[in-house]
């Protein structure tokens, strides 16, 4: 199941991802990353996730960054909101599991859903973050440029 919701979430077009809306929209606590950072401790176990996006033809790789430039940057954040969207579905699909499975094996694979997607969905987030306010960043030196070379006309 995992396999076909994250094939299907590849195959979606890149608009559906181009901003944050529900389920992934972030939370004012979350701006900056600071919050990933020192409730969650993300660092210190985010290099033990695998990267999912790799493994699917025409999924998208995020372990390691490729490019330095705004489209990859863009790219990047409409990443980590399919990735989460992929992660959000396989959650929402474990009440079909409780279909042929009865007793304690719900409550273990509904367990065992919650630690498998919960430290990938943060981790999505926390780079969501973090690559916003990268982009954020260079659009203010940018625009304190273009003010710069205005007010130097005039």
């Amino acid at each position: 199941m995992p396999l076909t919701i994250s094939y299907a979430i590849i195959r979606m077009p890149d608009q559906w991802f181009a901003r944050d809306r529900g389920a992934v929209k972030l939370f004012p606590f979350e701006q900056g990353g600071k919050w990933h950072e020192q409730a969650l401790r993300i660092r210190s176990w985010k290099e033990w996730l695998p990267d999912g996006g790799a493994w699917l033809r025409g999924g998208f790789s995020k372990k390691r960054l490729h490019e330095r430039s705004s489209d990859y940057y863009e790219q990047f954040v409409r990443e980590t909101r399919r990735g989460e969207w992929a992660h959000w579905s396989m959650l929402l699909a474990m009440p079909i599991f409780a279909i042929w499975n009865t007793g304690w094996s719900i409550l273990i694979l509904f367990l065992y859903a919650l630690m498998a997607n919960l430290p990938c969905i943060a981790l999505q987030r926390y780079n969501r973050v973090r690559f916003l306010r990268l982009m954020s960043r260079r659009g203010e030196i940018c625009y304190a440029k273009e003010m710069t070379l205005v007010s130097m006309e005039e």
